[in-house]
């Protein structure tokens, strides 16, 4: 057994195993005008690395709004 870390972060050299499972957290908000969103996912460690389990795409043209 082993001591999967609580999060990991920029500088955090912990091992990743297979099968550890992750939360990516991402977030865009504006505390000024009170909104945002997190459009959070998960991450599966495999042998091949880490593949994402939700469909929503990470790309800049989908998580940016035009105003």
């Amino acid at each position: 057994m082993y001591d999967a870390p609580s999060d990991i972060s920029l500088g955090d050299f912990s091992t990743l195993q297979e099968n550890m499972l992750f939360s990516n957290e991402p977030g865009l908000y504006d505390p000024e005008n009170g909104f945002g969103y997190n459009h959070s996912d998960c991450l599966l460690v495999t042998a091949k690395g880490g593949v994402p389990m939700g469909s929503v795409p990470m790309t800049r043209e989908w998580c940016f709004l035009k105003i």
